[in-house]
């Protein structure tokens, strides 16, 4: 274990060091204060348009922070060759594996936390109220679903190149979010493909909670966020153990 947390701390010093996520967090302030302070259709109280434009913020930016770094931890190791010197430590590829998902999975939450931070004090301070459990409900999602997209990223990183690995996890991501629900119905003419789509694809869309918030509905009860967690916790397991599987079979 102790050699998995070495992993990450030294990744998570190295992505800290890049100004991508403080560029993005600069922006997300700037747009948040401006939208706070924007009248929608010349009325100043319509915290709707400001809850929807800010949330899809947050998790766009955040997806954007997450996908590239996880893609190149294992591309750049292996083309650089630096995976030699850390493969001989000794350090299993288990913990090369385990290692590179939670410093990219730290770098991905750490962004996500700053970014939602900054929507929900301006979102609070604009409504003067908040329904606090909601908007735990929509973080805990988004923490899950980072852990599964960035799972799934290192997972594509192990088998293709840096361009088709942020490629596919783009598409499966938006692929999913917006279709998953309707993906067996929409291969009507192949339905035994509709059926195996449905099942294999990871189910973005049963993180997405921004609606409820957006349109201030009411919680989740205690047993739906039990079960995408356990839905997020075990489709993550699954990728990383692919992930592993492929690592072990590549000639280095």
């Amino acid at each position: 274990m102790k050699k998995v947390i070495l992993i990450a701390i030294n990744l998570m010093r190295e992505i800290f060091r890049k100004k991508d996520m403080y560029v993005l967090i600069t922006m997300l302030l700037i747009l948040m204060i401006y939208l706070a302070n924007a009248a929608f259709f010349g009325m100043k109280h319509i915290y709707r348009y400001l809850n929807e434009i800010g949330l899809g913020l947050v998790f766009f930016f955040s997806i954007i922070i997450a996908v590239p770094n996880a893609a190149r931890l294992m591309i750049e190791e292996i083309r650089g060759k630096t995976i030699y010197p850390l493969l001989a430590k000794p350090i299993r590829r288990i913990h090369v594996i385990a290692g590179k998902f939670m410093g990219s999975l730290f770098v991905s939450w750490s962004s996500f936390a700053l970014f939602f931070l900054v929507f929900t004090v301006i979102s609070v301070f604009k409504q003067s109220q908040g329904e606090w459990l909601l908007y735990s409900q929509v973080f805990i999602a988004g923490i899950f679903m980072l852990a599964v997209l960035n799972a799934m990223t290192i997972c594509f990183s192990v088998f293709c190149t840096f361009s088709t690995t942020v490629t596919l996890s783009y598409t499966i991501l938006f692929l999913m979010s917006w279709f998953g629900a309707n993906m067996r119905e929409s291969f009507y003419r192949l339905p035994l493909l509709g059926e195996i789509a449905y099942y294999i694809l990871p189910h973005f869309e049963f993180f997405d909670l921004r609606h409820r918030l957006i349109y201030n509905w009411s919680p989740l009860p205690l047993w739906v966020m039990l079960s995408i967690c356990a839905y997020a916790a075990l489709y993550t397991t699954a990728l990383l153990f692919f992930a592993l599987q492929g690592f072990k079979k590549r000639w280095l």
